[in-house]
C-alpha cells in the first residue's frame, strides 16, 4: 500500500507543477492518499490485536 501512496504522491507532485491536474482532481487524489493511510491503520490495529 506504501507504494500506492508514493505513486499518488508522485503523480499530484508531477502534475501540480506543469499545472495539468484541476482542483478537484488534486482533492480527489489527496483524499485516496488519506483513505490508504487509514485502511494501512485499520489493517495494523487489526493484525495487532490478532497476536
Amino acid at each position: 500500500m506504501t507504494e500506492i501512496i508514493d505513486r499518488l504522491n508522485g503523480f499530484l507532485d508531477a502534475d501540480v507543477t506543469v499545472g495539468h491536474l484541476e482542483e478537484h482532481e488534486i482533492t480527489l487524489i489527496n483524499d485516496t492518499i488519506k483513505y490508504i493511510q487509514k485502511l494501512q491503520s485499520d489493517l495494523a490495529n487489526a493484525v495487532d490485536t490478532q497476536y
